[in-house]
């Protein structure tokens, strides 16, 4: 009497494995656990670009992009300006500068609010030249706004 014995894949296996939350590598090599989470992180800017360390965000106006839990995601903003520029940061990652350093241990959403001052006002002080979108119309000489309408 012959005996029958099932042969199993590798793939099958790793199917069962998976289904088990045990996680299996992939044909590259690589290994993934089912069970790590990923957390939604939301951007939001009034002018400039941010992008994200580790990539995953590059956006002007507002985006999104998932991290796996525990990552740390550092954002950058650069504007082009003949002025000087100052950062300000709302929301889960708030402060002042041109980055921002977070954990994605949640779904987080962060604001980034661009102002830019004229170097020579005509009053010997600074002035400013581009604000908040959400909070009104710039103060100062609007014609002189370095960005595009």
């Amino acid at each position: 009497m012959d005996l029958f014995v099932p042969r199993i894949s590798f793939r099958a296996v790793c199917l069962l494995m998976s289904v088990l939350l045990v996680g299996c590598g992939g044909d590259d090599g690589s290994s993934s656990n089912l069970s790590d989470p990923r957390y939604t992180l939301t951007v939001s800017t009034n002018g400039g670009t941010v992008v994200s360390t580790p990539s995953g965000l590059d956006c002007n106006s507002e985006c999104s992009a998932s991290f796996a839990a525990g990552t740390s995601v550092t954002l950058n903003a650069s504007v082009v300006s003949i002025g000087t520029v100052q950062f300000s940061w709302t929301g889960d990652c708030a402060g002042a500068g041109a980055s921002c350093t977070m954990t994605m241990d949640a779904a987080k959403s962060v604001a980034l609010h661009i102002a830019v001052v004229d170097p020579v006002a005509s009053n010997g002080g600074p002035q400013l030249l581009f604000s908040d979108l959400v909070s009104g119309p710039a103060i100062g000489n609007s014609e002189r706004m370095p960005f595009a309408a």
